[in-house]
């Protein structure tokens, strides 16, 4: 090997990352992606719990609602009805 390829070899380790410097960035980056994984876990059960809240409220709401309708049904029918009924 020459004198140039050698240098030319050298001046490529500048671009390599020594195998510390990769332990290091992988002790430090693997903690902050495991927490960030915890809380997108954490949102992602809490929107589930949202969601089944959202179906239980709307289930309840239509149900209220048709009990008005048949309130409102039920009212409507003794003040026409029974009025009648009383004439008789």
């Amino acid at each position: 090997m020459s004198k140039e390829e050698g240098s030319n070899i050298w001046a490529n380790f500048a671009k390599f990352a020594v195998y510390d410097d990769l332990k290091d960035l992988y002790t430090r980056c693997i903690p902050a992606i495991s927490g960030q994984e915890d809380k997108l876990k954490k949102v992602r059960d809490e929107l589930a719990k949202m969601q089944e809240i959202m179906v239980n409220f709307d289930s309840l709401i239509c149900e209220k609602a048709s009990k008005e309708g048949l309130k409102n049904l039920t009212l409507h029918c003794n003040k026409t009805f029974i009025l009648k009924e009383e004439n008789y």
